[in-house]
């Protein structure tokens, strides 16, 4: 029971200093944030997908030029 006391003392005492539109400010601009977050992500992995991609079209030509072939096998070599 005191520890709920306690609990319900502190929200009061919080709640004092802040007025109805403070919260409503504060939803307002976090939901504002969490888009960008999201947005941010979103470009993220976009990013890495384009590294990913860059990154295997880079070793598979360079492979090829230097005679390695990715995951096909052995090769016989050129006479």
């Amino acid at each position: 029971m005191r520890k709920l006391e306690a609990h319900l003392k502190a929200k009061e005492e919080l709640a004092e200093g802040l007025h109805l539109i403070d919260f409503e400010q504060l939803k307002i601009e976090n939901q504002s944030l969490n888009e960008k977050i999201e947005e941010r992500n979103e470009e993220l992995l976009k990013l890495r997908k384009k590294t990913t991609t860059t990154v295997q079209v880079r070793w598979t030509s360079r492979s090829a030029s230097i005679g390695i072939y990715p995951a096909a096998g052995p090769v016989a070599a050129p006479h």
